[in-house]
């Protein structure tokens, strides 16, 4: 089960704090992972329509890189990430 188990509420208290935080005017740094072109320029459209200045930052790593991660993380915590 894993991360999965909570992902859905993770991404619902996620969202209340983005919310609030914009509502409050507070400094944000915003971290996406393994999301699509569209999902981040969405995210920095409601920042800018918000009066904020953004920044985006892009790393990259090779999918046989990250797959090795998500096995070494399984097994040294036991810890399972969906792939997908």
């Amino acid at each position: 089960m894993g991360v999965s188990a909570v992902h859905g509420e993770s991404v619902l208290i996620a969202g209340m704090i983005f919310d609030a935080s914009i509502a409050n005017g507070d400094n944000i740094v915003y971290s996406k992972i393994g999301s699509e072109p569209e999902d981040i320029r969405g995210i920095a459209d409601t920042l800018r329509n918000n009066g904020y200045t953004t920044r985006f930052i892009s790393v990259e790593l090779p999918t046989e890189k990250a797959l090795e991660r998500n096995v070494n993380r399984f097994n040294e915590k036991r810890r399972l990430i969906d792939p997908e």
